[in-house]
């Protein structure tokens, strides 16, 4: 086995990376390359709970324009109506012009809001959870387009390395798990672009039962302007995740997927 990238927490032993060896591997491995000498962001799920997302709210409609308050964040109509002020966002030139304290506060607020809705549905006094990923990244627009032959899984594996999510929104399948149906063309967004960022997978999990004509069947009918700009093909050949490689020391990761708190020290990715 071959490592790849090598990514420390602090008080933990560094987490070794092997890449999958392909085309696009190699691509990736250069472009988190290029931006692994600056430092990474890491924001630990379990700092941002429903008291953080309230005591931002204020800033967000000073400095946003963005009425956040609510009386139950843990609810689901909620947060798809919160994350609709930050769909809207990255649709328009709003984002690249906001400047420093904005872009900050939004990046902030996104995370918060995802956080808490891992917490939706468990009963009170549950401890924080950190939710299926740990997510280093660096905010730039750089990237590249992934091949239109890239295989989406339909499932990943504890320790598994993906690619991030690119754009504000969600994927198709996520769409149709959260019966997000009120603006499928504004929130559903394929996976297509390769941005140097760290997902490594805390969880395993796999579509069972996955009925695709029930599936499709849903896209027909809340979304079918959607499907007749991109395709049901197209649609099918999202529905899944992109993965590149896989952490080889386990034990670590399972250490770290039980502390309590999290710091990242660096990235340093392996010539």
């Amino acid at each position: 086995m071959a490592t790849d990238i090598l990514v420390k927490f602090k008080n933990f032993p560094t987490l070794k990376i092997e890449l999958d060896q392909n085309l696009v591997a190699i691509q990736y491995k250069q472009l988190v390359k290029k931006y692994s000498e600056q430092p990474a962001v890491f924001r630990d799920t379990c700092k941002y709970t429903v008291d953080y997302l309230k005591s931002m709210v204020p800033q967000a409609k000073e400095l946003l324009g963005w009425d956040w308050s609510s009386d139950n964040y843990l609810d689901w109509d909620t947060t798809h109506r919160l994350h609709k002020d930050l769909e809207i966002m990255d649709q328009t030139t709003g984002w690249k012009n906001a400047g420093i304290e904005k872009q900050n506060l939004i990046m902030e607020l996104h995370h918060c809001l995802h956080s808490v809705e891992l917490d939706i549905g468990l009963p009170p006094g549950t401890p924080k959870n950190r939710g299926s990923q740990l997510q280093v990244e660096w905010f730039v627009d750089d990237g590249f387009l992934l091949p239109d032959d890239f295989e989406f899984k339909r499932g990943w594996n504890f320790g598994d390395i993906r690619f991030q999510y690119p754009h504000v929104g969600a994927p198709p399948y996520q769409i149709y798990d959260e019966n997000n149906w009120d603006t499928i063309a504004q929130s559903c967004k394929f996976a297509d672009t390769v941005r140097p960022g760290i997902p490594i997978m805390l969880q395993s999990h796999t579509l069972k039962n996955f009925d695709e004509e029930q599936y499709l069947a849903w896209f027909r009918k809340h979304g079918a302007n959607f499907i007749a700009l991109h395709g049901e093909e197209k649609l099918l050949h999202y529905t899944g995740w992109p993965t590149i490689g896989h952490v080889i020391n386990l034990d670590v990761l399972t250490d770290i997927k039980n502390a309590s708190l999290l710091e990242l020290e660096f990235v340093q990715v392996i010539s």
